[in-house]
């Protein structure tokens, strides 16, 4: 079979037209180039960090100022005789206060009550100090009379910066723990023994 020249020529370049475009369209970059590829919206709001629970912070409390004194009967007296007892509590009186000295009874009661548990009481002199004999004298009376035989602090410039600043009634009562921290609120006047018994339980519940 023959072809016509003619017929082969423009073939020939009719197919090589052909290629030459599909050659270009496969390499030549699109002319409207796809955008980078981004990450999808997400569906659902972030998620929001929740801090860690953290404990509630206990109040900070005071705690009593060192000091130094002597008890009733001259032995020395510092700060650390809080670390005798679990609780301590803590009555400031005057040999001239009437209240203060009707309720010793009880509190001598109570005190023998409560030794079994951690608790210990402790007097605190508002008049009677090393330059008072008569007021020492007075106080060791009322001590015997009334059996308040726990320990009885004199007065000093050191116990009265650290527990008698501020007060201005006495009787003045209030409970410190083996830290020397106050753990109560302030009572002023005196109570029932019924009543004292409630307050130290309250308090020997709520130090645990």
């Amino acid at each position: 079979m023959k072809f016509n020249p003619r017929f082969v020529k423009y073939s020939a370049f009719a197919l090589a037209l052909v290629f030459l475009t599909a050659s270009l369209l496969g390499c030549a970059p699109s002319t409207t180039p796809e955008a980078p590829a981004t990450e999808a919206p997400a569906t659902q709001a972030p998620a929001t960090e929740v801090p860690a629970a953290t404990a509630t912070p206990e109040p900070e409390r005071e705690t009593v100022a060192a000091f130094t004194s002597t008890d009733l009967d001259g032995n020395a007296v510092d700060n650390t005789v809080f670390e005798n007892a679990e609780l301590t509590f803590v009555n400031i009186w005057g040999t001239f206060c009437g209240p203060c000295i009707n309720e010793m009874p009880d509190l001598g009661e109570l005190a023998n009550e409560y030794a079994d548990k951690g608790v210990q009481f402790i007097g605190v002199l508002a008049d009677a100090s090393a330059e008072t004999p008569d007021e020492i004298e007075l106080a060791k009376q009322i001590r015997e009379e009334t059996g308040a035989d726990y320990l009885h602090i004199l007065n000093s410039q050191t116990v009265n910066a650290a527990m008698m600043n501020g007060v201005n009634a006495i009787p003045t009562s209030f409970f410190v723990n083996s830290k020397g921290e106050i753990v109560s609120e302030v009572f002023v006047g005196s109570q029932t023994k019924a009543d004292w018994a409630a307050t130290i339980d309250a308090v020997l519940e709520a130090q645990g």
